[in-house]
């Protein structure tokens, strides 16, 4: 198949590739183009800006879920009506399944679909350094498809320059720069950028960003480029299979799809499958309707960001219980992440589980992960396992606060470390004694209680591991957004994947008994701080009123007295 494409990498996440990508569509838009657009690898939001450029759904195509033909087929099915397909990568170019290899990254689509790769670059803090830093791009794999570059943030007095710099040195083409724009920049948030819904004046961000790439991009040789590419290899059976629809569903079935702006983390494709099979998908929206699609044979309920729409989702009670009921009844129902969450009677991002401890000896204790169907085979209820592990579980293993210098002192030996006293220690560590499975204290009746007292008042909760939790004194020194980059720090060098928590941090308020995240309660606290300013507003308007009347009724009192001093010639003027 003749498909006109190219892929716009980078070397690191970060580096402006959405944003160009995005403003690179538009230009191509504007030019009455038709356009496909891609993301590489397990993206749901990139999608969305491309999607809101082109006017058509965007795709993405993830190795790691297809075969090498599986995916040159759906880059060619989506794309084959099309003037060019556009492609974006994901992190750096060569970073793919577990940081330690190529597999599903945008090198791979790359090799996979046989695409002309253009290297966006950020030049800030560089010059001649960008011709190493390609060089080794370029060389890393024999076969790198990389043919252009773009600099990022690049003023426009060095670009002519750093252009000529590496052309001359490399066999590459120089395909343009974008200046810093403040004004077009599109803010993240945990996931990745915010959603599109949420900047109202996007369409003018992507115009004005579009205007500037047409000044400074070479926009004709990119055309260029991705015409020059090689056909593409897409199997005679798949697309006879497609063609012939051999997978069709016997009946049709009607499928409520969860679709707002909690739930709106999808896979075009797999729509497109479904509808394709004889399924229905009916919409629907679990925070703004009040009951579910009647007649329906299954529920999708896909990711998204219901943890940013906790009230909403929370007061509409009608749609939750149909869901529950449905459920419970055998409805067939698909959730995953954001979906499965909302499934779930609480929700914040850590879970509490329970282990039943099989025995004990000098080498340490035995215990097995209690399972719906272990609590099946014993005849027990949720309700009734919480109640019993929050009897049984600080007895058998009671909770330990140490300073974490004691700690320290510990692992280290005496006099490695400085004493510290200990009102002055800052950060506890909060477990077991045998230091395994010891983060549950956070579960135990009265912990909190008893950690404000020994802290000395409200605390941060550092999810340091399985294993145990860190609270720091909140005395006003440190943020949770700083905590919170700590923990990110160490949880992606310093524990294994299968012993981490969750990367935010938690905050509890010992004057109101509140344990939640840090973020939660630092809204918390701005809201309060802001009712209390106008409270003190409203007192001091309240006073000046009462002051000003009381000015107004003495003032003709004082008028009459005067009126009286002057007619007798009590005031010379």
């Amino acid at each position: 198949m003749d498909i006109p494409r190219i892929l716009l990498a980078a070397g690191a996440s970060g580096s402006g590739k959405t944003l160009i990508t995005c403003g690179l569509l538009q230009a191509l838009v504007n030019r009455k183009m038709k356009v496909a657009s891609f993301k590489c690898g397990p993206d749901y939001i990139d999608p969305m800006f491309h999607s809101r450029v082109i006017g058509t759904k965007s795709r993405n195509l993830d190795t790691f879920f297809t075969d090498a033909e599986t995916t040159r087929y759906l880059l060619g099915k989506n794309a084959a009506d099309c003037d060019i397909a556009v492609m974006e990568g994901v992190m750096g170019y060569y970073d793919g399944v577990g940081g330690i290899s190529t597999k599903a990254s945008a090198y791979d689509l790359a090799d996979t679909t046989d695409t002309p790769v253009i290297l966006v670059v950020n030049s800030r803090g560089m010059s001649i350094s960008l011709a190493a830093y390609i060089k080794g791009f370029m060389e890393y794999k024999e076969k790198s498809h990389i043919k252009g570059v773009i600099f990022n943030q690049m003023s426009p007095m060095l670009y002519p320059r750093m252009k000529k710099l590496v052309e001359e040195q490399l066999e590459v083409e120089v395909l343009g720069y974008v200046p810093k724009v403040e004004d077009c920049v599109i803010e993240s948030r945990h996931l990745g950028l915010v959603l599109p819904e949420e900047i109202s004046d996007l369409r003018e961000r992507l115009q004005k960003l579009a205007g500037i790439l047409e000044d400074t991009l070479e926009i004709d040789r990119i055309l260029g480029l991705a015409k020059n590419a090689e056909e593409l290899q897409v199997p005679e059976s798949l697309i006879q299979k497609d063609r012939t629809y051999g997978y069709c569903l016997p009946q049709k079935l009607r499928i409520g799809v969860a679709k707002d702006e909690a739930f709106c983390f999808f896979y075009e494709d797999n729509f497109r499958l479904l509808q394709e099979m004889g399924a229905e998908l009916v919409d629907f929206s679990p925070i703004h309707d009040e009951h579910l699609p009647a007649d329906l044979d299954g529920i999708l309920l896909y990711g998204g960001y219901p943890e940013l729409n906790g009230e909403a989702l929370e007061r509409n009670a009608s749609m939750k219980e149909e869901i529950a009921q449905a459920v419970k009844q055998g409805m067939p129902c698909m959730a995953e992440c954001g979906g499965f969450m909302y499934l779930h009677e609480q929700m914040e991002d850590m879970a509490v589980v329970y282990r039943l401890i099989l025995g004990q000896d000098s080498e340490g204790r035995s215990s097995v992960l209690v399972t719906n169907d272990l609590m099946a085979q014993f005849g027990v209820t949720h309700e009734q396992l919480h109640e019993d592990a929050m009897v049984n579980a600080p007895e058998i293993r009671p909770s330990e606060i140490r300073g974490m210098s004691v700690v320290m002192t510990e692992m280290m030996g005496p006099g490695m470390i400085p004493e510290i006293d200990p009102a002055d220690e800052q950060m506890f560590v909060a477990g077991v004694s045998d230091n395994i499975h010891g983060a549950g204290v956070i579960a135990y009746p009265n912990f909190f209680e008893d950690a404000a007292e020994k802290l000395g008042g409200d605390f941060y909760v550092l999810p340091s591991s399985i294993h145990e939790v860190l609270l720091v004194r909140d005395n006003g020194e440190m943020t949770a957004k700083d905590l919170e980059a700590m923990v990110r720090e160490v949880n992606a060098t310093q524990v294994a994947p299968e012993e981490q928590l969750t990367d935010h941090v938690y905050h509890y308020d010992s004057k109101e008994h509140v344990f939640e995240m840090a973020d939660k309660f630092e809204e918390r606290q701005a809201e309060r701080d802001a009712d209390e300013r106008d409270s003190d507003k409203g007192s001091l308007l309240d006073d000046l009123k009462a002051k000003k009347e009381e000015v107004a009724k003495e003032a003709p009192e004082k008028h009459a007295k005067d009126a009286v001093k002057k007619s007798r010639g009590g005031e010379a003027l």
